[in-house]
C-alpha cells in the first residue's frame, strides 16, 4: 500500500467489518471490540481504519467508536502501520478493565463488565445452514444478521455454509466473507452501500469484491 502519489490501476473494493466479543456480565450483557475499514473503489493506497467498542444488551446493540485512523495525518507509511500495529494489538487483545480508555471506563462502570470471560463460548465451528437452521429453530430468511454501522444481512451464499464464531446461545456471533476472485464464499452478504453511478446517472449500490463481516444473529435459543 501507499500513502500518496497517482493511482494508475485498482484492486479489487474490499470491506472489513469486525466484532470480537471480550467480556459478558451476570446480566448476559456482551463487550465486544470492533474494527472497521472499506475501500469501495480498490484504490492502491492505505485507508481509514475506525475501531471501537460494541455492547450487546437483551434488546439493543451499542456502538462506541474510540479511535479514527485516518492514513492522510501520517508523513509516511511507515508511522501509520506502526499505529494500526498498536490498535490492532488492542483489538485482538483479551479484556483488561484496568487498563481502559475513557469511554472504555464509561462502559464498565455502566454495564458492569469485569472479567476476561469469554474463552468457553469461543465455537469456529462450520455446520451446513440446514443443520444450523433445525438446531437452533430458525428459519435465516426470515431473520437478519446485524453488523457494525447498522448494517444488515441480506440473501446467503449458494455454498449454504454456517461459520460460528461465538455462541452466547441467544446471541450469536457469525463470521461471513465473500472473495469473488478466489471464488469462497461463506455465509451471507450484507447491505454495505458501495455507490455507482451508471449510464443513465442513476445510483446504484455495487457492494464490495471482497468481503469479512461479522454478524451478530439474535435466536430463541
Amino acid at each position: 500500500m501507499i500513502l500518496c502519489g497517482t493511482v494508475f490501476a485498482t484492486g479489487p473494493s474490499h470491506i472489513n467489518s469486525e466484532i470480537k466479543p471480550i467480556s459478558i456480565n451476570e446480566k448476559g450483557e456482551i463487550l465486544c471490540r470492533t474494527r472497521f475499514s472499506k475501500n469501495e473503489i480498490g484504490a492502491h493506497k492505505a485507508m481509514k481504519i475506525t475501531y471501537g467498542y460494541l455492547v450487546i444488551t437483551k434488546d439493543s446493540i451499542i456502538q462506541y467508536v474510540t479511535q479514527e485512523i485516518e492514513p492522510d495525518g501520517f508523513a509516511d507509511y511507515e508511522t501509520f502501520l506502526k499505529i494500526t500495529v498498536y490498535w490492532d494489538s488492542i483489538f485482538n487483545g483479551c479484556y483488561d478493565k484496568d487498563h481502559l480508555s475513557e469511554i472504555g471506563h464509561r462502559i464498565k462502570n455502566q454495564y458492569h463488565f469485569d472479567l476476561c470471560n469469554i474463552s468457553k463460548y469461543k465455537i469456529d465451528k462450520v455446520l451446513l445452514k440446514a443443520e444450523f437452521e433445525n438446531n437452533k429453530q430458525i428459519d435465516l430468511s426470515n431473520t437478519n444478521q446485524l453488523a457494525i454501522n447498522g448494517a444488515k444481512s441480506t440473501d446467503y451464499f449458494n455454498n449454504k455454509n454456517i461459520h460460528i464464531m461465538y455462541d452466547f446461545g441467544n446471541v450469536l456471533i457469525l463470521k461471513n466473507m465473500n472473495n469473488e476472485y478466489e471464488k469462497t464464499q461463506i455465509g451471507a452478504d450484507f447491505d454495505y452501500f458501495n455507490p455507482w453511478t451508471d449510464v443513465n446517472g442513476d445510483i446504484e449500490n455495487v457492494g464490495f469484491e471482497i468481503s469479512e463481516i461479522s454478524g451478530i444473529l439474535r435466536t430463541n435459543n
